[in-house]
């Protein structure tokens, strides 16, 4: 009897939400609606933009089903339902003249609100009622149905109420009433002998009390800080019941909360963009516009498969797999999806569109489900509200205003109509999506803000994109600019005491002193420059930028102490390799913003931003960087390293969905002397100063370079772009491929194909032709960025985490010496010993292979020198203990 009752519950749910997803056939009816009214398109926008607001705003209609219970709530959204769309059938068949934009929108926004508890009791009573291995499978098919609604309902309405939309409001009030009414009989009711397993002193304290797993009654809403602040550290064994119920205040305090807030408003908001816009996108580019109908069906029929598939594959993947990675699965769909619409041919604009569908439908069948397991059943309804706000404000209050501003600015009046044709009507909104995506991605992740913060210290790498505007505003030699490159990357990299001080002060404090430091010495650049630009010398802006070099130290260790272990051992290469690579984004990031957003020119306005942005990442890094878990081991105070919080206390998540203990037992935690001592500290020391101070000398001298040889300088952007793109690459590549790898072969051999690498780029800028020469610039950035994938993996699996601040600005010595000591001064010495030219404003200039051929030349023989050290220390860790070249043990922790 009970498997009946379960079946008709689920079934109610199916008819709750098929019919409450008639919201989603507007588009169906508003164009006759307007014209029946004779409403302009502000106006029904107005109504379209209340209809989205009241569906997604759904924190108050929560807060009523967790107060009343589902049934109560079934026949409170019957009875609205129904009464709101018998009186527009009224109002629009008697008095059409009173029926104002702002009363339709606000009734529409009653009727989403009401709708919201069709949503809430399918999904309450049911999600449980297969257990917790089957709950992704039911909330998808409930979730699917709403989908299949909106199809349902615009099919309905062009079949039988074609052009009247007052008898199709009749008819839909009449069949909401039928179905709530209907939902109340069918949802299921636990029996009393169900209630009577757990020991309830008192009435319950919350209408959901009658669905939730005996003994959860006693839970408390608490939520320690520092406690699974993850959304990834879902543990796949935990039983509902130890699910801690939140709400209120302790779920904003959640970090899990915001991240999970951020993803739904990047990702649901840009899927209703499309569905929103779909007749304008495939118009504006020419698109076949008699496809549009069959594009809206196709996009909800795969919204459908989406959910559908999603939900199922979650349960049977979660014993290895976190829901979570199916909202970072959705990012990387909306990215691409993105990119589709900007690249692909008009004749085949139907596949973007239907897979915006499908990416819709996995956000829908994950994040829901993750709202349950991660914040409980109690107050479900309040938090599926809370977090449906992020859809409240993505779509009507972003991506709406956003779209509607940049369409109209290309729109031209045809036939009294503003239309938009071409490429630039929705470009831009398509570039910001899927700048987001990737947001969202590293939001899934929990690496935004390392990421975000790592971009931001990045911006050192954009130094060749200003230097030259730089030596022109003050004046200099170029010895003079040489000095402050070199005194810009020596404190980039002379990042010992910044080590020293961050394995005492931890990444929080570390990053919160160095962000507002970081803002004083940008604002005192700034107004230098900006008002006594006269009186700052060679020294004087060396010593600042040296200063910020210092400070972004911090940074770097903030990003990566609290991060490279999230998810286990065999994923550190990737993690680490993820966040460095975005320091090298940094220098395409900031290269690319100081052309675009101040003219190339404007450099005390730079410096002024990248402050700005700098103190903005790492105020966001302090609140979000994730909390050890503290636990009863004891560690003297005077040897206490504040990074050993990170290994005492944590738990990495692996990819695959083991949970794997932090601790270092395969690596010694070595420093000072005893690391001096090491020989695998020189075997790594030298071929980072040089292969990296070689890279560094391409890369602060890309203007140089080219124009000595005649080269393109309106490529010069492009070359300083491409340098940290490529850099990217490599880095990333190295991560994922080492650790693939690891089991066979030990990461000193990246390290030694980074140098062979920098050996093939100097003889490259020997002999390439001066229209290639971007084609050694590519190969110094991606062979520094190979070796920047390598050396911070190995200083921390070598020499352990505890000392990592300290172990990382040791071996970063080498970059102190390899280009600012080294490359820098011999580069400068042999530009202006073959300098012949001064142009009009009295600056050397040299032309010629002269001025760089012998330095390229000393840094080929360099490399094959870090090759040799390289294989060697690859040996020595052939035979030190953590090489053991077997398979990584699963220690995967049992329930």
């Amino acid at each position: 009897m009970d498997q009946w009752r379960h079946h008709a519950s689920v079934l109610a749910g199916l008819l709750l939400m098929g019919c409450v997803g008639s919201n989603h056939s507007i588009s169906a009816w508003n164009a006759q609606l307007r014209a029946l009214l004779g409403y302009s398109q502000a106006d029904i926008s107005l109504v379209c933009s209340m209809a989205s607001f009241g569906a997604y705003f759904s924190v108050s209609p929560g807060f009523v089903f967790d107060q009343i219970g589902a049934h109560s709530s079934v026949l409170l959204g019957g009875v609205l339902l129904g009464g709101i769309y018998l009186g527009l059938y009224t109002g629009l068949t008697s008095i059409p003249e009173a029926m104002t934009p702002l009363g339709v929108g606000i009734a529409f926004a009653v009727l989403g609100q009401a709708s919201n508890f069709g949503v809430f009791a399918a999904l309450g009573p049911n999600e449980e009622l297969y257990g917790a291995e089957n709950r992704g499978k039911v909330m998808a098919l409930e979730l699917a149905a709403f989908s299949a609604g909106g199809a349902l309902f615009a099919e309905v309405y062009e079949r039988f109420f074609d052009a009247d939309v007052p008898r199709y409001f009749r008819f839909m009030a009449c069949l909401l009433f039928a179905v709530f009414m209907l939902a109340w009989v069918a949802l299921y009711r636990p029996r009393k002998e169900n209630l009577s397993r757990g020991v309830v002193a008192a009435p319950p304290m919350h209408a959901l009390d009658e669905f939730m797993p005996p003994e959860t009654h006693i839970q408390k809403d608490v939520h320690a800080v520092g406690e699974d602040t993850r959304l990834l550290a879902t543990v796949p064994h935990l039983s509902p019941a130890e699910t801690t119920d939140i709400t209120g205040r302790a779920i904003l305090t959640d970090l899990r909360f915001w991240l999970l807030f951020t993803t739904v408003f990047i990702l649901v908001g840009s899927s209703l963009f499309i569905m929103a816009n779909i007749a304008f996108i495939v118009e504006s580019l020419g698109g076949g516009v008699e496809q549009i109908p069959t594009m809206v069906a196709l996009f909800s029929v795969g919204n459908c498969c989406g959910r559908v598939t999603a939900g199922i594959a979650s349960d049977s993947v979660l014993e290895r797999c976190p829901r979570i990675y199916f909202v970072s699965l959705a990012s990387i769909l909306v990215g691409a999806i993105h990119t589709l619409f900007l690249v692909i041919p008009r004749d085949y604009l139907v596949i973007p569109i239907t897979l915006a569908g499908v990416a819709d439908g996995v956000m829908f069948a994950a994040f829901p489900v993750l709202i349950r397991e991660t914040f409980g059943a109690r107050h479900f309804g309040k938090n599926f509200g809370l977090i449906s706000v992020a859809n409240a404000l993505g779509f009507p209050l972003f991506y709406s205003p956003v779209g509607s501003f940049v369409y109209s600015r290309s729109a031209q009046s045809v036939d009294g109509v503003q239309k938009c044709m071409g490429d630039q009507c929705f470009q831009p909104v398509f570039l910001l999506v899927v700048t987001l995506s990737v947001v969202s991605l590293l939001a899934s992740l929990n690496l935004l803000a390392g990421v975000l913060l790592m971009l931001g210290v990045g911006s050192i790498y954009a130094l060749s994109a200003w230097n030259a505007q730089l030596k022109a505003l003050l004046h200099l030699s170029q010895a003079g600019i040489s000095t402050v490159s070199a005194m810009t990357m020596l404190g980039s990299y002379l990042s010992y005491f910044p080590g020293v001080l961050f394995d005492r002060l931890g990444p929080y404090t570390s990053v919160l002193l160095s962000g507002g430091a970081l803002l004083v010495v940008h604002c005192a650049m700034f107004a230098a420059l900006q008002y006594v630009p006269q009186s700052v010398s060679p020294v004087a802006i060396g010593s600042a930028l040296l200063v910020v070099g210092l400070l972004s130290a911090f940074c770097i260790f903030a990003s990566i102490v609290p991060n490279e272990a999230l998810f286990g051992d065999p994923n550190r290469g990737k993690v680490m390799a993820a966040l460095t690579s975005a320091y090298s984004c940094g220098g395409a990031f900031f290269a690319f913003v100081f052309h675009a957003g101040f003219h190339g020119n404007d450099v005390p306005g730079y410096f002024l931003f990248v402050g700005g942005y700098l103190l903005a990442a790492c105020l966001f890094g302090w609140c979000v960087f994730d909390r050890p878990i503290h636990t009863e081991a004891k560690i003297g105070e005077k040897k206490r390293s504040r990074s050993v919080e990170f290994v005492a206390g944590n738990t990495g998540v692996a990819l695959d969905g083991a949970v794997e203990d932090m601790g270092i037992e395969n690596s010694e935690d070595l420093t000072g002397m005893l690391l001096l001592a090491d020989p695998r500290f020189w075997l790594l020391f030298l071929p980072v100063m040089i292969v990296i101070g070689a890279g560094l000398l391409v890369m602060s001298n890309v203007a140089f370079i080219v124009e000595s040889l005649h080269g393109p300088m309106e490529q010069v952007p492009l070359m300083v772009a491409l340098f940290s793109i490529v850099n990217t690459v490599g880095r990333l590549a190295t991560g994922v491929i080492s650790d693939h790898l690891l089991t066979r072969y030990p990461r000193a051999y990246f390290a030694g194909a980074s140098a062979l690498l920098t050996a093939m780029t100097q003889v490259a800028f020997l002999t390439v032709p001066v229209n290639w020469l971007v084609l050694p610039v590519a190969m110094a950035g991606f062979s520094e960025g190979v070796m920047f994938g390598s050396f911070p993996v190995i200083i921390r699996e070598e020499f352990g985490l505890l000392h990592f601040g300290k172990n990382y600005g040791l071996v970063s010595l080498a970059n102190c010496i390899g280009y600012p000591l080294f490359f820098s001064p011999l580069a400068s010495y042999l530009y202006q010993r073959s300098a012949m030219i001064r142009d009009n404003d009295g600056i050397e200039k040299c032309f010629g292979a002269q001025c760089f051929g012998p330095v390229f030349m000393v840094a080929i023989v360099l490399s094959a020198v870090a090759l040799g050290c390289c294989i060697e220390l690859a040996r020595l860790q052939r035979q030190h203990k953590r090489y053991s070249y077997q398979t990584l043990t699963d220690r995967r922790i049992q329930p």
